[in-house]
């Protein structure tokens, strides 16, 4: 296999997982709405998307 390719397919698997993981932490903090704006507020300051 192609390096490129294989590396390509790390990330893919990296960010495939961490959805899963942001999905995962949302369900155990159950955050209202207010708390996840305050949560995307954060993700903006350091350069993440919102969730």
């Amino acid at each position: 296999m192609n390096t490129r390719i294989l590396l390509l397919l790390k990330d893919v698997y990296k960010l495939i997982h961490a959805v899963e993981i942001i999905e995962k932490y949302k369900d155990i903090l159950n955050l209202d709405k207010k708390s996840l704006e305050r949560l995307n507020k954060l993700r903006l300051k350091v350069g993440n998307c919102i969730i």
